[in-house]
């Protein structure tokens, strides 16, 4: 098991996992162009999680924020 940073080509595998019904409660459904901009976002990082094909995703937002969120 690894994480590693996310490439174009996982946008398709996190929109998968976000237009699941039963992943509503628990994560948000945002289109492939704010995937992207959150991929050129330097406070951004997203993330895949797999074995041998990826399995899940973790996207991290306000790095270095004011505020102290991740």
């Amino acid at each position: 098991m690894r994480l590693r940073p996310a490439e174009p080509q996982d946008l398709a595998f996190i929109r998968s996992l976000t237009t699941d019904p039963s992943y509503t409660p628990f994560i948000g459904d945002d289109d492939e162009d704010q995937l992207s901009r959150y991929r050129a976002d330097p406070a951004t990082r997203m993330m895949i999680w797999e074995t041998h094909v990826p399995a899940g995703f973790a996207i991290f937002r306000e790095i270095g924020h004011d505020s102290g969120r991740v």
